[in-house]
């Protein structure tokens, strides 16, 4: 099954450009490589991001990996929240660099 992502969903418009243009910027991600070490599947990584402002997902765009693994992210509810400066998730596999999408 293909991903499959509508950013119309994240985006709407209002008929007002500035906030039209503000509400997009916001919709719109960054693209951060991870390059994760060995032994470190299911521990928390903390990820920097450029955003200024508290993302609304992530996702992962690809995967460079030492053997075949389950390609997962998730958080736990005791995990740190993430805010404007980096976001903690967690990764079912280890060795490898992962490019992701921040949003």
């Amino acid at each position: 099954m293909a991903e499959k992502w509508i950013e119309g969903a994240i985006h709407k418009s209002t008929g007002n450009p500035f906030t039209d243009g503000e509400n997009l910027a916001r919709a719109n991600g960054e693209r951060i490589s991870v390059t994760l070490a060995a032994s470190t599947a299911n521990t928390p990584t903390r990820i920097k991001h450029n955003l200024n402002r508290v993302p609304q997902g992530m996702r992962i765009v690809n995967v460079i990996l030492d053997a075949a693994a389950d390609v997962v992210w998730y958080r736990l509810l005791t995990d740190d929240d993430w805010n404007e400066q980096h976001i903690d998730v967690r990764f079912r596999f280890d060795a490898a660099t992962v490019l992701l999408e921040v949003v």
